[in-house]
């Protein structure tokens, strides 16, 4: 049986200090407790998103036109600047 996930970052800086010792190991602790974390948020809000039959990006677009306030559009420019989309090449 494996350990719980919560010792997940405490294992990997233990594996890189037990295969390199003297290896900085600090920010690894943190950066995977921050890499857990956003996993975990992405994952609920793709289950939500899902429940409502919407993506990621559609829900981005409709949240920056209502933003925008009424009448709820924008050029396309500024649609693609406020939502933060590159232009497709």
């Amino acid at each position: 049986m494996s350990a719980p996930e919560e010792d997940l970052a405490e294992r990997i800086a233990s594996a890189w200090q037990r295969e390199r010792p003297g290896l900085p190991v600090g920010s690894i602790r943190i950066l995977t407790r921050i890499r857990q974390a956003a996993k975990l948020l992405t994952d609920d809000r793709r289950r939500t998103l899902a429940l409502v039959a919407m993506d990621a990006a559609t829900l981005d677009l409709l949240s920056t036109l209502r933003r925008a306030g009424a009448p709820y559009c924008l050029p396309t420019r500024e649609l693609a600047a406020r939502s933060l989309i590159s232009a497709g090449r």
